[in-house]
């Protein structure tokens, strides 16, 4: 297990931190449905690696500025990421595509 005094971020910022991540990398797009999935501590990397999913709703580029949904434009599931915290600052370090 890790010790908490070289990791002094919590489990629960980490996932705080991953959740704002994923909401200002997501910004010109509507992220909805933020679920945390999966969270472990990698020791050998120092990181918190948070699994999130969500869903997104797509904005069309045109003068109406109609929003389109995920499932009416038949692309029905949710996208899963996996962020990397690092366990001294709590700032991400990267996010990947989490295969299911």
């Amino acid at each position: 297990m890790f010790d908490t005094e070289s990791n002094p971020i919590s489990i629960r910022t980490a996932v705080s931190k991953a959740m704002e991540f994923v909401r200002d990398l997501y910004e010109d797009k509507q992220v909805k449905d933020i679920l945390l999935e999966e969270i472990e501590f990698s020791e050998s990397a120092n990181q918190w690696l948070v699994t999130i999913s969500f869903s997104i709703d797509k904005i069309k580029d045109d003068s109406s500025s109609l929003i389109f949904s995920t499932r009416e434009r038949g692309e029905l599931g949710r996208k899963y990421k996996i962020v990397h915290i690092d366990a001294q600052s709590g700032k991400p370090i990267s996010m990947k595509i989490r295969e299911l």
